[in-house]
């Protein structure tokens, strides 16, 4: 359990380090501009159903953006008279670098967590991790659409989650497409990895899984995007199938560049018991990003 005091101090301290991070990237890489044939409005489904968001989906293209979103899980199984309720706060800055890269980090600044069964009751509370990713695009012709494929590899930064009494590491590696079939349909496809261990002094625990999603964005009137999707994913949990999971949600453009999403997903199979996923992001698109 974190005091309200600890909380805050926690939470300065994990501003601290996006904002040294975020000063780096933005005077320590010179000039770079973001990919412009991807609309930002038209990416996929931004949510994660993985508690850090090392699973969260993507476009293929760069851009330089800096994004605030609130993520909701819920867990109720009435059977077992048993609940999780789990809120968190994210902060991400995306930055391209030459000859198509993109560097970004991501920090989960706060999460909450509650769960309650037949004979106890408790709360949580945790500041990070902090995620680093590197992305490697390129432009081809796809069916004689405009497409951008890439290829990233994401990492928590060790000992960033304040929650963590030993060393943890993950991974993801990751390969991405988009497709841009007019001004008013976009297709996104990726397959990834996932790793992630824990390693205290007398005993260790690793997990691994594979995943796959496709999503596509409609934009039927200029400022909105309707956004659907599905993605399996398998051993997380074990031999087998972790979920089949639907999603959708909207992304509104607002000011220019700048877009307010809210999505939801559920999964409709599998033995993830997780019930109902929400994210509720804002992204601003910064000079520079195309």
């Amino acid at each position: 359990m974190v005091g309200p005091g600890t909380t805050f101090s926690m939470i300065g301290r994990q501003a601290c380090l996006l904002l040294v991070v975020l000063v780096v990237l933005v005077h320590g890489t010179g000039v770079a501009f973001a990919d412009t044939r991807c609309n930002a409005r038209m990416a996929p489904v931004s949510l994660s159903t993985n508690e850090t968001g090392l699973d969260q989906a993507r476009d293929a293209c760069t851009s330089r953006s800096l994004g605030i979103a609130l993520s909701g899980l819920s867990l109720v199984d009435t059977g077992n008279y048993y609940g999780t309720l789990v809120g968190s706060l994210f902060l991400d800055y995306h930055h391209p670098l030459r000859d198509r890269y993109e560097l970004s980090i991501t920090g989960r600044v706060y999460d909450y967590r509650f769960a309650q069964s037949a004979v106890f009751k408790s709360t949580e509370t945790s500041i990070g991790p902090v995620r680093l990713e590197l992305l490697r695009s390129w432009h081809a012709s796809f069916g004689g659409h405009s497409s951008t494929f890439a290829v990233s590899l994401r990492s928590d930064v060790p000992w960033s989650n304040r929650s963590d009494e030993s060393l943890t590491i993950s991974a993801s590696p990751g390969a991405w497409a988009s497709v841009q079939l007019s001004q008013q349909i976009q297709l996104h496809a990726r397959v990834s990895g996932l790793f992630w261990g824990i390693f205290p002094a007398d005993s260790s625990e690793v997990r691994t899984a594979a995943l796959a999603s496709a999503d596509a964005a409609l934009a039927p009137w200029r400022p909105l995007s309707i956004l659907f999707g599905v993605q399996v994913q398998g051993g997380w949990y074990g031999p087998g199938i972790d979920h089949v999971q639907l999603r959708g949600g909207a992304r509104l453009g607002i000011w220019g560049g700048n877009s307010l999403e809210l999505s939801a997903a559920m999964p409709v199979a599998g033995a993830d018991r997780t019930d109902l996923s929400l994210w509720l992001g804002f992204r601003r698109a910064l000079p520079g990003g195309g």
